[in-house]
């Protein structure tokens, strides 16, 4: 094939080859036009949907009062007003609650500790005393008077549910001690000075009776204990008794139970019967409300013939004597004389 003849076909398959570009741009064009002015396509508007946009602008709320509620706490925090009012609050709490635990509460287990401590030790401290020995016999008969009318001593012993020295009539009081103060039944006086420690070994230091003469009052049964004192010589003159006692039939008996001696002190169970030969019978108490001597509170199962106090004790009323110890002196004097059962 001739050169001439290749560039005829060359330039024929250029010139096919624009006319196909062409035709195919101008159709894609008419095919475009066609599509755009077409009047059935539909409009769309995008639009962001409701709740979304609700949702941002709470979570934006949230967030804003998130940091202003923080932003005030950091405030209050670095306020310093409020720094030293917390500080002294602190403070006073931490003072109120030392003064409570050291002042209080340990006081109160202290106080607790020691009562705990001190019962612990009265325990073994205690012990029981042979209520048949002559130094508790010798005791209770101390406060006791004899050649009296016994109705008359169980009215100031025993009569109340507890009769403390105190309360003890001063004749009473006074005729005890100066038994005490005679070495015998037979003396005829006694000094004051034996007077003055005669009170004070009975009744301790605090009851004080002066020197000065007494006597029971005259009755129709006699005069029972008398004194006369004499203040220049300080001395005690004794009157005999003129028929004191009468013929009572009615009798008081004691027997010493038990007795415990303790740290500081000295308890003596005494049980007390009251015998009456002329109803043959025996009773606990008598009735105070009358004038004239009336015993009640039968003793069952016995009769003053048959009674035999060593025995029968147990069914008789029992009154503990409470005697406090006197170091100075080396003594027990009596304080008080209490019914316990």
């Amino acid at each position: 094939m001739k050169k001439n003849d290749i560039d005829i076909d060359d330039d024929m398959s250029k010139t096919f080859i624009a006319e196909v570009g062409q035709k195919s741009a101008i159709a894609d064009e008419e095919v475009l036009e066609e599509n755009t002015n077409e009047s059935n396509f539909p409009d769309i508007s995008i639009e962001p949907p409701e709740e979304e946009i609700e949702t941002t602008t709470n979570k934006e709320k949230d967030y804003t009062e998130e940091i202003f509620y923080d932003t005030e706490i950091e405030n209050k925090k670095n306020n310093p007003v409020i720094v030293i009012i917390l500080m002294i609050f602190s403070l006073l709490i931490g003072v109120v609650g030392s003064y409570y635990y050291f002042e209080i509460y340990n006081k109160k287990e202290s106080i607790k500790d020691e009562k705990i401590t001190t019962s612990k030790s009265n325990d073994i401290n205690e012990k029981e005393l042979n209520a048949d020995g002559l130094f508790i016999k010798n005791l209770i008969e101390d406060y006791k008077l004899h050649r009296f009318n016994e109705v008359e001593v169980f009215k100031v012993m025993y009569a109340n549910n507890k009769t403390n020295v105190s309360d003890i009539d001063d004749f009473y009081l006074r005729t005890l001690a100066a038994v005490k103060a005679k070495k015998n039944l037979g003396d005829t006086g006694f000094s004051g000075k034996s007077f003055t420690n005669a009170v004070k070994t009975l009744f301790g230091s605090e009851i004080i009776l002066e020197n000065k003469s007494f006597t029971d009052n005259q009755t129709d049964e006699g005069l029972c204990y008398a004194y006369e004192y004499d203040q220049k010589e300080d001395y005690y003159f004794s009157k005999e008794p003129i028929g004191c006692g009468g013929g009572s039939t009615i009798s008081l008996k004691q027997k010493i139970v038990k007795a415990i001696k303790k740290e500081d002190s000295l308890e003596v169970a005494v049980a007390v019967a009251l015998v009456d030969t002329d109803t043959d019978k025996v009773y606990k108490q008598i009735d105070a409300t009358t004038e004239y001597v009336k015993l009640i509170d039968e003793v069952e199962d016995t009769t003053a013939l048959t009674f035999n106090i060593d025995k029968d004790y147990s069914k008789l009323n029992q009154y503990k004597y409470t005697f406090n110890y006197d170091e100075e002196n080396n003594n027990y004097y009596l304080e008080s004389i209490e019914l316990i059962k």
